[in-house]
């Protein structure tokens, strides 16, 4: 009936609520998380990969925010970070680096803070997908696969190439993410745009249009500067050669006197007459 629908339903938002207390407990400090119409969907110990590496987080999914934290003795948690889900885009087929071995992935991107999960099988994986799904946006079409055994597949973060123009990645010109699509940068197509939490955020020049304006603009320009002086010391160097020719026929033009015979210069000059 309408009574009981109405009390099993008042008696799940209680029990709800209670559960979220207690998880405000176990952080010491933070942002309070226990809210009017918050619930838990689900929580687990993750992998974080970030710039440090592989991290340890606790993480708490509500129908609203995402909940992290670092995992300490006691069932505790401090470095508390909540994330928006309405600015969250889920990629399930990205990898945090080719260089690192790290299966059963999720890529979480936010605009101001974007990273990888690593989770401990393809099937926790999968539930994990399935609990952000109604809640999130997703980058791609999730593969979901039915075994654990199925492989991964591989995205924008397996890349060894720069999404944009097209560089290798090496120890020197190390690979970034767009923290706006996600997309595998360098430096320069993904210049640093502020510092937020202390860590640099990235957005390609794909991402700001009037930046990447800007950026062709100046391209452009020292393009046709570079060129510029390219003609005009190849200018210099015609001028040089056709001075140094006109010289050289000057020279072969002018006459020359005959020279004396050895009897001449031999004999003696003839005594003047008495």
């Amino acid at each position: 009936s309408g009574a009981e629908s109405t009390a099993l339903s008042a008696c799940s938002m209680a029990e709800s609520l209670a559960q979220i207390a207690e998880i405000d407990k176990r952080f010491s400090g933070g942002e309070r998380l226990e809210k009017p119409g918050r619930t838990l969907v689900k929580e687990g110990i993750v992998t974080k990969w970030g710039r440090k590496g592989p991290e340890k987080r606790q993480m708490f999914l509500f129908n609203d925010v995402l909940v992290y934290g670092t995992p300490q003795v006691g069932n505790k948690y401090t470095n508390q970070h909540v994330v928006r889900l309405s600015e969250v885009t889920i990629d399930p087929s990205a990898k945090p680096d080719s260089s690192v071995k790290a299966e059963h992935t999720i890529f979480i991107s936010h605009p101001q803070k974007s990273f990888h999960v690593q989770l401990f099988s393809e099937q926790e994986k999968k539930d994990w997908i399935e609990a952000f799904m109604p809640l999130c946006a997703m980058r791609a079409p999730p593969v979901l696969p039915s075994t654990p055994s199925s492989g991964s597949v591989g995205g924008e973060s397996s890349s060894s190439h720069c999404s944009l123009c097209n560089t290798k990645f090496n120890l020197m010109n190390r690979r970034h993410h767009c923290t706006k699509c996600g997309k595998a940068v360098c430096a320069s197509c993904g210049p640093k745009s502020r510092a937020i939490e202390t860590k640099d955020e990235r957005i390609c020049i794909d991402c700001v249009p009037s930046r990447t304006s800007m950026d062709r603009l100046k391209g452009s320009s020292a393009s046709s500067k570079a060129s510029l002086a390219a003609v005009e010391a190849e200018a210099a160097i015609d001028l040089e050669l056709a001075r140094a020719n006109d010289m050289l026929s000057k020279l072969q033009s002018k006459p020359q006197a005959a020279p004396a015979s050895p009897a001449a210069a031999a004999s003696p000059a003839a005594p003047a007459p008495a």
